[in-house]
């Protein structure tokens, strides 16, 4: 960080310096221009006077005239000391003047690099902010659906809870009406235990009286009583390991459902709504209407203004192709002074991407249709088709120029003051600017000269004095 401000501060240190020397030299370069341009009204006024002394048209105090050889000699020693005085001045003057056509050439490269510079990080300003915008969007969803997640899990958490004490509940009445039923089942056992014991005691002891009773020599027959065989009787305690065996989980009943179809008439649902078809407005707009769409730079220190835009047709869709009312800025055709189509040309770049989204705002961005464009270009003198392309917002070629104007009139614009400090040419109240058709010469483009008249020769594709009158095709429904 200390290295990166020593750097920053040694750097606008170089650059005061070099402006300090570059004043230094302007005020000494017109200091001795206006030196030397006294001398020679001084020469001029002197001669003047040895011309009238030497003819007799000035005269003396006494009001003799001048001796004629004096005078004429007075003359050359004056023009001898002019050529000795002025000569070597004027050469230093043509010096200082070469060096400043220099210096204005390094001070142009070093504009048009400070341009480039500035419209590099208006391009990546725009970049971020919409890195940002789509980080943003993505952290909003992703937030949206950790929540419905979370939502979702805990009504299943609670699902399954409720769930889990129905279940507890079914099996604990499942147990207790299982033990009810055995502990009675036992009762009931042992009830017919105590009363099958009971008749069986009665009926040993009936037995026994018949037999006191009886003869002896029956005594043999019956001695051997044989005992009764109750196999229809279960333990107590197996019938209890049974019974616990045979424990099942009771579940409650369904509820009862009426499947009875009903007397009544359902009502009819009514159909699904259709989407409703949004109708194309009839916009109120014609040719030659002014409409303002976005903002851009006007002032000279930077001002943004609404930017005006002159309706050049109309389309049934509601659209309209609009053409800016003003040179809106001033830029090269192409950066780099070579033979290129509009197609890859760098204003076109710039175009469509650093000015769609400097000037426009994301609603006005929906409503710029996307043209198809048809490109000319010259091979040998020839006119051919060039490369198509799909712009938002671009320029007029020379026959959409021609048609959409009445004349030459129609065609001058004016830049605006912001392009002209920024270096666009202009000459009383209009501009050159730039046709995306290519030039008939070779590293050319077609422009609209300052008096309206199209200039298909072209003119050099890196010139940055042309301005650019931007075109789109716009949805007017758009506009309030």
């Amino acid at each position: 960080m200390e290295s990166e401000e020593k750097n920053k501060k040694l750097s606008i240190e170089e650059t005061k310096a070099k402006e300090a020397k570059r004043t230094a030299f302007f005020f000494s370069f017109m200091q001795k221009a206006f030196f030397a341009n006294s001398i020679k009204e001084t020469y001029i006024n002197a001669r003047k006077k040895l011309a009238g002394r030497l003819s007799g048209e000035i005269l003396s105090k006494d009001g003799k005239r001048y001796d004629k050889e004096q005078a004429a000699g007075d003359i050359k020693k004056l023009d001898g000391a002019y050529k000795y005085f002025l000569t070597p001045v004027f050469a230093v003057i043509k010096e200082l003047s070469r060096r400043l056509k220099k210096e204005i050439i390094v001070l142009r490269k070093e504009n048009q690099e400070l341009r480039k510079e500035i419209d590099e990080l208006k391009q990546a300003v725009a970049n971020l902010k919409s890195d940002l915008e789509e980080k943003e969007k993505e952290q909003k969803t992703a937030a949206l659906n950790s929540e419905q997640d979370n939502a979702v899990q805990s009504i299943n958490a609670k699902e399954a809870e409720e769930n889990s004490d129905k279940d507890k509940e079914t099996i604990n009445e499942g147990k207790d009406s299982s033990l009810e039923e055995t502990a009675e089942k036992e009762k009931s056992q042992h009830e017919n235990i105590e009363l099958k014991s009971e008749k069986e005691e009665s009926d040993s002891e009936k037995a026994a009286e018949k037999n006191s009773s009886m003869p002896k020599d029956n005594e043999s027959k019956n001695t051997e009583v044989q005992p009764e065989h109750h196999e229809n009787i279960i333990p107590a305690h197996k019938e209890n390991v049974a019974a616990e065996e045979k424990l099942t989980l009771v579940k409650p009943a369904p509820p009862s459902i009426n499947l009875k179809p009903s007397t009544a008439e359902k009502p009819v649902p009514p159909p699904p709504a259709q989407p409703k078809k949004i109708p194309v407005k009839e916009h109120k707009y014609s040719k030659d209407d002014i409409v303002e769409i976005g903002i851009y730079p006007y002032e000279e220190d930077g001002k943004m203004r609404p930017i005006e835009w002159l309706v050049l047709e109309t389309y049934k869709d509601g659209t309209a192709l609009l053409l800016s009312k003003y040179g809106l800025d001033s830029k090269p055709y192409n950066t780099d002074y070579v033979d290129v189509e509009w197609a890859k040309c760098t204003l076109r770049e710039w175009l469509n991407r650093s000015f769609f989204n400097t000037a426009f705002s994301a609603r006005e961005q929906t409503g710029i249709v996307v043209s198809d464009n048809e490109n000319q270009a010259y091979d040998n003198g020839n006119a051919v088709l060039a490369e198509r392309s799909k712009d938002k917002i671009f320029l007029l070629s020379h026959e959409e120029a021609e048609r959409y104007f009445k004349g030459d009139g129609a065609r001058r614009a004016k830049p605006t003051p912001y392009a002209v400090q920024r270096g666009a040419y202009i000459n009383g109240n209009a501009g050159w600017w730039w046709l995306r058709t290519q030039g008939f010469n070779q590293h050319t483009a077609a422009a609209v000269s300052l008096e309206g008249a199209i200039s298909t020769q072209g003119r050099r594709v890196n010139s940055d004095s042309e301005t650019v009158r931007a075109a789109m095709r716009f949805n007017l429904n758009l506009i309030k």
